[in-house]
This record gives C-alpha cells, sequence and structure tokens, in this order.
C-alpha cells in the first residue's frame, strides 16, 4: 500500500490527527480535510487512492463526499465513518457506492481491514 493516496474527512481534529498518523505508518501519503466542502474541492482537483470519510460533519457531508467522488471516479473506493447504527444518511450511502461504512468507535485493525479489502477490490 505504499504511496497511495488517500483523503482522509472528519471535522474532529484527534480522529484526523490519529488516523493520519496510522495511515502514513502503513504507508498512505494522507490528505486531511476537516469539513465536507474542502474534501470536495479536493476531490475536483485530483484522484485519491481511498477516502474515508465521517457521515456527519459540522460542514457539509460524508454523502457530498462520497457523490463527487463516485462522480469524479466511480472506482474510488469509499469508507463511510458514522457514529450511527441506523440512518437515513447511512442507507443512502450505501446505495451511493460505499464500499464500507465502519461504526465509530472502531478500532484501526477493523478499519484497516476495510481499507485493505477496499483496495483490492
Amino acid at each position: 500500500m505504499k504511496n497511495l493516496e488517500a483523503l482522509l474527512v472528519d471535522d474532529e481534529e484527534i480522529i484526523r490527527v490519529t488516523l493520519a498518523h496510522k495511515l502514513k505508518k502503513n504507508g498512505f501519503k494522507v490528505t486531511l480535510a476537516d469539513n465536507a466542502d474542502a474534501a470536495v474541492a479536493l476531490i475536483q482537483e485530483r484522484n485519491f487512492d481511498l477516502i474515508i470519510t465521517d457521515l456527519t460533519m459540522d460542514i457539509g457531508s460524508g454523502l457530498d463526499v462520497l457523490k463527487e467522488a463516485k462522480k469524479n471516479d466511480p472506482s474510488t473506493p469509499v469508507i463511510m465513518l458514522s457514529g450511527f447504527s441506523s440512518s437515513p444518511q447511512l442507507e443512502e450511502a450505501a446505495e451511493c457506492g460505499a464500499s464500507f461504512i465502519v461504526l465509530k468507535p472502531c478500532s484501526f485493525g477493523e478499519l484497516f481491514e476495510k481499507i485493505q479489502a477496499s483496495i483490492k477490490a
């Protein structure tokens, strides 16, 4: 997974920093965005090998990120993080092509399994 580019989108700084550190340790180049609007702008500028986004943020939604990613490149794996186990937004994320939906809090091991499966798919 060396040199794969990941976009990590979450409005909680501690989550961004912690996940970015772990992704970098596993060979990813990581770009951070603290809201959906910033992430959408980045996706419009370039492609990413993987996108990990929170569903619910103060500015925008992970659904906005997912839809823009799929519009830009339908093959881009997008992993959706959510603190809610059931919601209409999660159903919509699945319908819009989220590779996986991972409930927070989760271990990095659990998330990394989903990352590996997304990249290989």
